[in-house]
């Protein structure tokens, strides 16, 4: 609707712009189609590519992505059991983690009592060099 003395507004935004490959997506659109020569296949054409590089690439590699699948699917097992074991061993303890700990205490022991004979080393030290700390 427009207002009394009022002029309709002649701009009229451009439509979508269909997007343009990136230098690296036309290096690698060209590496393809050189490997493809090399192997005797058809080239593809930039729609192709960009369409179906993904698919192609699977369709192509597809003992690797069954691999790379196979390995998470293991390394999300081991997470599991991983955690369970560290749950059962927070839950009943250790034989291991006590004789650890028996020995920590005793090292703690020695440690303080070696830096008490370190520090009355030291003060006889300075009191015979009469050098006050």
């Amino acid at each position: 609707m427009l207002l009394e003395n009022s002029v309709p507004n002649p701009y009229v935004p451009p439509g979508p712009v269909p997007p343009q490959p990136t230098t690296e997506q036309e290096l690698l659109f060209e590496h393809e189609n050189r490997i493809r020569a090399l192997e005797g296949q058809r080239p593809i054409s930039v729609g192709d590519f960009m369409t179906d590089g993904a698919r192609i690439s699977i369709r192509e590699n597809q003992a690797l992505a069954i691999g790379l699948i196979g390995q998470a699917v293991v390394l999300g097992i081991y997470m599991v059991n991983l955690e369970a074991r560290v749950s059962t061993l927070e839950i009943r303890g250790s034989p291991h983690l006590e004789k650890i700990d028996a020995r920590l205490t005793v090292l703690e022991a020695t440690t303080a009592e070696n830096k008490a004979r370190l520090e009355k080393v030291t003060d006889v030290m300075t009191r015979r060099l009469n050098i006050n700390p």
